[in-house]
């Protein structure tokens, strides 16, 4: 039997598309940032005459490394999660007020309570009669997309600022050695982890869209 992915939800995968290349643009921008930070900070060193300075110079490099090993991946990669989140909500939104439209049901997933995997689970499952996750694995990946989606757009990944239910399940994760690691009280991610994170979308919203 054919598969294929409604066009009506062609938008959507153009929003994929548009986050591949986005995602691959940021780390190309993270490796040019960092050899452009390295640049200028060996400049200012010689511009100052501190070049010689052997604590100036320890203090310059220690704060570069800090600059392009802890903030810039932390900000560019936990920005993208926060994006692919948004795209992942809204895309399920979409997609079950088509396939609402099509059973005939009056319940929209807005009406459901908890969570949003926990709703849109109950929704498709029981209101739908469909499965919402294609796989265990892909379901456990968009687990953690949520858990650290909230901890960068609420806390901005400093883990003493996340909610304190989250914080266990985060340090759990970060102890599996799965590419989320703490640095300076601050969650950082992979590039790795984050493509794992974008592949995990798209494996569940194109499993929504299959007819």
């Amino acid at each position: 039997m054919a598969i294929h992915v409604d066009l009506r939800f062609v938008h959507i995968e153009f929003e994929l598309w548009a986050l591949e290349e986005h995602l691959a643009m940021l780390e190309k921008s993270i490796v040019y940032l960092r050899e452009q930070d390295r640049i200028r900070t060996e400049a200012g060193l010689t511009e100052r005459g501190l070049a010689e300075n052997e604590a100036e110079v320890q203090f310059a490099w220690q704060e570069h490394r800090d600059r392009v090993n802890h903030v810039l991946p932390r900000y560019l990669r936990g920005s993208f999660l926060t994006t692919l989140w948004a795209v992942f909500e809204a895309a399920t939104q979409e997609i079950a007020d088509f396939l609402r439209g099509q059973a005939g049901v009056e319940l929209v997933l807005r009406d459901i309570r908890g969570d949003f995997l926990d709703r849109a689970e109950k929704y498709f499952r029981h209101v739908l009669a469909r499965d919402f996750m294609p796989d265990r694995s892909t379901a456990d990946v968009l687990e953690r997309i949520l858990l650290l989606r909230n901890a960068y757009a609420h806390a901005n990944g400093r883990l003493d600022a996340v909610k304190s239910q989250d914080r266990a399940p985060i340090d759990k994760l970060i102890a599996r050695n799965i590419g989320i690691n703490e640095e300076h009280g601050y969650l950082l991610m992979s590039e790795e982890f984050v493509r794992q994170c974008l592949s995990a979308v798209r494996d569940v919203l194109s499993f929504l869209m299959m007819k």
